[in-house]
């Protein structure tokens, strides 16, 4: 009957992207593309009112702990069970019916580099929930689960940079868990620390499995290659390939670009020359050399600067919140954590 609760600045200025990118998809010469396209295409007008959605909603539960448990074990469960599907599935083969997901690389979370996203996001997780919350015997069997197969995930894809990102944070939570009780003690730090042998093992094998890939990444990455028989290779425009299309659209519509999901349009009319000297000549990319590179050449400057004001907006305000001086309580300090982390590590990634 009473709903109470703030707007975030960072709500304003994805709302102010999402704005723009609805003027870009009416002016667009292909309105029903920019606007829903064939199965609402991540780069879509419609698949961004999804995501303004999506960040509105948990304003509403705030307030509530038992509804942002329930929904938090209903993701969760839905992402385990998603991890537990692809590791099942390198180590046993094929195992869904009706020819589902017959490459290996195919999974109900997208490719390979989707599902390592996913993956990394969720050891970060995993051992976030294992420092700050008192978990029985079960439940840190259970995220410790999730931690070790997230690894082997991230182990058959590959991916260095989900290599250096997770190492630095394993890094970090490991001297953080050796050194706590020297750098800390007399500190308010909103839960009360008690390290557990589990969490400083999945530590210390985070930072053990990131070496070895990290020093030894080709010839790490072709046993673990071998063994799961997986043969991948995500091919995309580079970044500066991107930029190149960003300056040649910019030369015809500066502020609005081509129109959301256009990016395709505008790689076949101005993709550069020497393309046409290579095997991928004749492929058509549909985004650029990352998402926020893309959304500069699809809507325009102002599209790019929103998304740019956007993403520091949130760094500063979740950063911010974090370190506020001031007693909080130990579970929506940790619903904070959890989400920020995770949220900033996959929109930046």
């Amino acid at each position: 009957r009473e709903v109470r609760s703030g707007l975030p600045k960072p709500i304003f200025f994805f709302a102010g992207l999402t704005g723009v990118a609805i003027v870009s998809a009416v002016l667009s010469p292909d309105s029903a593309a920019a606007l829903r396209g064939a199965v609402m295409e991540p780069q879509t007008v419609s698949f961004m009112l999804v995501m303004l959605g999506l960040m509105l909603a948990p304003l509403f539960l705030q307030g509530s702990k038992r509804h942002v448990l329930y929904v938090g074990l209903s993701l969760g469960a839905g992402l385990f069970a998603l991890i537990s599907y692809v590791v099942l599935r390198l180590i046993a083969g094929p195992v869904l019916g009706f020819g589902s997901f017959v490459s290996v690389t195919q999974s109900p979370g997208g490719n390979f580099n989707d599902v390592a996203l996913i993956a990394a996001a969720l050891l970060i997780i995993a051992v976030i929930s294992l420092i700050q919350l008192p978990l029985k015997t079960v439940s840190q069997g259970v995220a410790a689960t999730v931690g070790v197969f997230a690894l082997i995930v991230l182990a058959a894809v590959n991916s260095l940079y989900i290599w250096l990102v997770v190492g630095f944070f394993g890094l970090l939570v490991l001297l953080y868990l050796l050194t706590h009780d020297v750098l800390f003690s007399g500190e308010d730090t909103h839960v009360s620390f008690k390290p557990q042998a589990v969490v400083i093992g999945l530590a210390v094998l985070i930072c053990i499995t990131i070496a070895v890939f990290v020093v030894r990444g080709e010839s790490a990455g072709s046993f673990v290659s071998n063994l799961f028989n997986v043969e991948y290779l995500e091919v995309r425009p580079s970044l500066s390939a991107t930029v190149g299309i960003a300056r040649e659209v910019y030369a015809d519509n500066l502020l609005l670009g081509v129109g959301p999901n256009q990016f395709a349009s505008a790689w076949r009319e101005h993709k550069p020359m020497q393309m046409n000297q290579t095997l991928f000549w004749d492929t058509t990319f549909q985004a650029g050399g990352g998402f926020m590179p893309t959304l500069f050449v699809t809507l325009g400057l102002l599209g790019g600067l929103m998304t740019v004001a956007f993403t520091i907006s949130y760094l500063w305000f979740g950063i911010r919140s974090l370190l506020r001086p001031s007693t909080a309580d130990p579970f929506w300090y940790f619903v904070g954590v959890a989400t920020f982390t995770s949220a900033a590590f996959l929109w930046l990634m």
